[in-house]
């Protein structure tokens, strides 16, 4: 999926262009992924169709006692289908029930894409902050969004 998705994906995830595709290191991924989750340092998850395809990625970041982040990542072939929209709505339930109060979602000024998904999802936009550009579609500037148990509660499209 990443390797399918690598140029949609590195224009504003660096990530995205330097991940290797070999078995070995999908497993070294996954390894540590479970790791991370066992250890609650990070919560990785897959997002898959009912056929079991990779669909995309997303996971929660705990930053402190009352807040995580969340994140998410769609196949090229998959996006504009609400699936990035759904998946941040299941995360932000996740982040609640799991006692976080305050959720927040980053990403670059140019990734209109995530823009939407928190405009849809009703997060309030707190404030811009620089960063170095580490994509070639990136801008310098990333919005931080954030949203509370008690707005998420009553908001939710999903």
């Amino acid at each position: 999926a990443i390797e399918e998705s690598r140029e949609h994906l590195s224009a504003v995830l660096p990530w995205a262009a330097t991940v290797p595709s070999t078995i070995e290191f999908r497993e070294d991924w996954l390894n540590n992924a479970m790791e991370s989750f066992s250890s609650g340092v990070s919560f990785p998850y897959g997002i898959f169709d009912s056929d079991g395809q990779v669909m995309g990625g997303c996971g929660i970041q705990p930053l402190n006692e009352s807040r995580a982040s969340i994140g998410y990542w769609v196949r090229s072939s998959h996006v504009r289908r609400g699936i990035a929209t759904r998946a941040a709505s299941t995360m932000v339930r996740l982040v609640l029930d799991a006692g976080w109060c305050v959720v927040v979602l980053r990403h670059d000024e140019a990734n209109a894409a995530s823009r939407a998904v928190a405009e849809r999802l009703r997060f309030r936009l707190v404030r811009s902050e620089p960063h170095s550009i580490d994509a070639p579609g990136q801008t310098g500037t990333t919005l931080v969004w954030e949203t509370e148990r008690h707005v998420a509660a009553i908001r939710s499209p999903v």
